[in-house]
């Protein structure tokens, strides 16, 4: 990842939307691998990168907290579409930025002075886009970095400026579909 974060220790969370609007097979195969090709380019430890990972829907399903995996290999390894929960439903991002910003990022999980960066994958509008928004800027209230990637025909650009920091050229990417996740990896 460049920009903010590059050779300094962070606490990133991945959130994944995989409501009925993501099909099964995009979810299982151009989401995931996209997550860890991303998950890949960083040095995995309890001292440097830490990675949790939330899918939502109109539920939220933490499948892991920062602290779960101190190497690469086994981080890796979890992110397969036999470890993580396709979700279906509507899409609730705003749950999922508030879920993360008050526990994903709470007391017990929190390093002090380390870099703390959301990192929304979705393929539509929220169900509430004006909750979604507060739970954003409150996110970035507190200090978190915010990446969107939106993919597809359907995503709202102004939410996805909404949920992410500024300028909009370092932390908003639209891809036209999901095949095309993987050419947005090297500009992150």
């Amino acid at each position: 990842m460049s920009g903010p974060c590059q050779g300094k220790a962070a606490d990133i969370y991945f959130l994944l939307d995989s409501s009925s609007s993501v099909w099964i097979v995009h979810f299982n195969d151009q989401v995931l691998p996209f997550v860890r090709d991303l998950v890949s380019s960083f040095h995995i430890s309890p001292l440097h990168t830490r990675i949790g990972l939330v899918t939502f829907s109109d539920k939220i399903n933490p499948e892991f907290n920062l602290s779960a995996f101190s190497d690469r290999k086994s981080l890796l390894a979890s992110i397969q579409p036999e470890h993580v929960e396709y979700l279906s439903g509507q899409t609730n991002t705003g749950e999922a930025i508030k879920y993360v910003t008050d526990i994903g990022f709470g007391p017990s999980e929190v390093r002090e002075g380390v870099t703390k960066i959301i990192i929304t994958v979705t393929d539509g509008q929220s169900q509430i886009p004006e909750f979604t928004a507060n739970a954003a800027a409150e996110a970035k209230k507190k200090g978190v970095i915010m990446f969107a990637v939106g993919v597809g025909k359907l995503v709202d650009e102004m939410e996805l400026t909404a949920i992410s920091s500024d300028p909009d050229k370092d932390f908003v990417f639209h891809v036209d579909n999901f095949n095309a996740l993987s050419s947005i990896t090297e500009l992150m």
